[in-house]
């Protein structure tokens, strides 16, 4: 592995805590630590971004995770590169229901109205 695949890796790491984290704290009434996990995944995202398409492909190859609230993260930081394949992800989510879901649907309209 190189220094950058290296890199790569532990941002991934830290986007996918960071996003399950995020929701927890926000389930759990803990405005500051969604607010801290927030931050982490929005430096973890930009830092991926600047990797160029080394970033980008692992970042979107989040939407196939496990966990609904990784996909639901990662639906929404590739909407503009993904369109299609992030929609998709968050209209599963919707299906899914829960505060994925919940979070999904707003997501989509928004980015859906911003498209009008």
């Amino acid at each position: 592995m190189t220094t950058t695949d290296l890199e790569v890796a532990r941002l991934i790491s830290a986007y996918r805590e960071a996003a399950k984290g995020n929701f927890e704290a926000h389930a759990k009434g803990d405005p500051d630590g969604t607010a801290r996990h927030a931050r982490t995944l929005a430096a973890a995202r930009s830092k991926l971004k600047a990797h160029g398409r080394d970033g980008e492909t692992e970042l979107v190859a989040l939407l196939r995770d496990a966990d609904p609230s990784v996909r639901c993260w990662a639906a929404a930081d590739v909407l503009e590169l993904e369109p299609e394949r992030a929609a998709a992800v968050l209209r599963g989510l919707i299906a899914e229901g829960g505060f994925e879901g919940f979070s999904a649907r707003i997501l989509l309209e928004q980015w859906q109205k911003r498209r009008e």
